[in-house]
């Protein structure tokens, strides 16, 4: 009889729930124009800061998006890394990336306690975990916000149709 811990295999219903939470991300990242950014699932993830080790529940980096299982609410993180994805990726004129930083410094930098849950993080990073933030709570932004969210999905559609042969319609 062994002594040592074995993980528990997963039921068939939890790997089918996770094909298809798979399979509803990988549609909501192609529909905001992410289609070549890579989503990863991991069961947890750490993250080492000022000498502690502290959970996190996604992260982007080189065109991939990580999401924790352990997260109480997937979709909300890849939102959350959806906004880093397209900021790396310049899915944002300069005017609009002003806007949402206006948003940050007047309203989400407070409403989400960024300054102390980032504090380690240069101005310029916090405003972005603060826009960040406010896109994960995308259906409670103003007309505003959501007005940029969708004209870059909109572009990202036109452009998609035009490089398929489709015409381009503004």
């Amino acid at each position: 009889e062994s002594t040592r811990y074995e993980k528990p295999l997963p039921s068939d219903i939890f790997i089918q729930e996770g094909k298809q939470l798979a399979a509803d991300m990988r549609q909501a990242l192609d529909q905001m124009g992410l289609k070549n950014v890579g989503l990863q699932f991991e069961d947890t993830m750490t993250r080492f800061v000022d000498g502690k080790l502290d959970e996190v529940t996604g992260s982007y980096f080189n065109n991939l998006i990580k999401v924790s299982l352990s997260s109480t609410n997937v979709k909300r993180t890849v939102n959350h890394e959806a906004i880093h994805a397209m900021k790396d990726l310049g899915m944002f004129s300069p005017k609009e990336w002003a806007t949402l930083e206006n948003m940050a410094k007047s309203k989400w930098m407070k409403q989400y306690d960024i300054a102390k849950d980032y504090a380690q993080e240069s101005k310029e990073v916090q405003l972005e975990e603060a826009i960040a933030h406010a896109f994960a709570d995308y259906k409670k932004q103003s007309p505003a916000v959501k007005s940029i969210a969708n004209r870059v999905r909109e572009f990202l559609a036109k452009l998609r149709n035009m490089l398929m042969g489709r015409g381009f319609r503004s």
